[in-house]
């Protein structure tokens, strides 16, 4: 069992992870595991990948609870359809947010080129 009779802890970390980023301190077990996958992640496909699989995830789930919520609907479901939407309009503005980093990111890294590319013709205007 884990901390305080906290059973969640146990089954996935979180709360544990979360407690410990507030204190400043280390991660430990399931999350100390965790944060060694996202480095390997990060390592093979960089910040934008994982930036990128963020959104994607951010948007699969969005996607399916707005199917949820279409079934709920056409079921005349009011209830169910009611507490599907608060979730799908929170998930939306995540995917949303998400997608707006990636996008961020992208126009960055284009930029840099340019950017780049403008640099060296003039100095080589100027030599």
């Amino acid at each position: 069992m884990g901390t305080n009779g906290n059973q969640n802890a146990v089954k996935h970390g979180g709360a544990g992870a979360l407690r410990r980023i507030a204190e400043g301190r280390e991660l430990a077990g399931l999350a100390a595991t965790a944060q060694g996958e996202v480095r390997a992640r990060v390592a093979e496909h960089g910040v934008d990948g994982e930036l990128r699989r963020n959104a994607e995830r951010w948007q699969a789930a969005t996607d399916l609870y707005y199917n949820a919520l279409m079934a709920a609907l056409q079921g005349g479901d009011v209830e169910r359809a009611t507490g599907l939407l608060a979730k799908w309009g929170w998930g939306t503005n995540s995917a949303i947010r998400a997608w707006t980093v990636v996008k961020q990111s992208e126009k960055t890294k284009d930029n840099t080129g340019k950017v780049i590319d403008l640099l060296s013709s003039y100095r080589s205007d100027a030599e």
